[in-house]
């Protein structure tokens, strides 16, 4: 995953508010706890997300030529 430049004007743009509103109350700086989960939900749907959720590769499906093929090795080695 790259990071982009959008990605840090994000986290900028947080910082500015979580630093603007701890002027009213201390509380404002949980505002900071956004950015980890802003991170995995970026690495979530563009890399582990797709990845545990492909679909299985399909197998071709042989005619029945290549089938009577298989069918004559197996019996050769078996």
């Amino acid at each position: 995953m790259i990071f982009h430049f959008r990605h840090a004007k994000d986290l900028i743009i947080l910082t500015a508010i979580t630093q603007t509103c701890s002027l009213y109350s201390n509380y404002f700086w949980l505002l900071w706890a956004l950015a980890p989960l802003r991170g995995f939900y970026l690495v979530w749907v563009n890399f582990l997300g797709p990845w545990f959720f492909q679909s299985p590769p399909e197998q071709p499906e042989m005619t029945e030529k290549k089938q009577k093929k298989m069918e004559r090795r197996m019996k050769r080695m078996g």
